[in-house]
């Protein structure tokens, strides 16, 4: 959840303006992470500001009602499958659609 994937949804009245019923999908061990960061564990370049190492906990905070746990593997929605990868923090995924046969 770092700020150049989560940042858009954290300026001032987008949270409002969101359909009631989105869900936002996060790899359950980054979730994890980011409700208690430990940074000794992970790899942040140096100089890296506490503002941007704090405000991921704080989306987890605004979010939680929206906020959906899935692990690698798993199916995100119909066609769209989630794997782990290594990064900067614990739990980072990549998503893929791969969409249906048609035929």
């Amino acid at each position: 959840m770092h700020m150049d994937h989560i940042g858009g949804l954290l300026i001032d009245g987008v949270k409002d303006r969101l359909r009631p019923d989105l869900r936002i999908h996060v790899a359950a061990a980054e979730l994890k992470f980011w409700e208690s960061p430990d940074f000794s564990h992970a790899v942040m370049p140096e100089g890296f500001p506490d503002a941007l190492r704090r405000r991921p906990s704080g989306f987890v905070t605004d979010y939680r009602s929206r906020l959906r746990a899935v692990r690698g593997g798993a199916r995100g929605a119909p066609g769209v499958v989630v794997r782990r990868t290594g990064g900067h923090t614990p739990g980072t995924v990549w998503s893929a659609w791969r969409p249906a046969a048609t035929g």
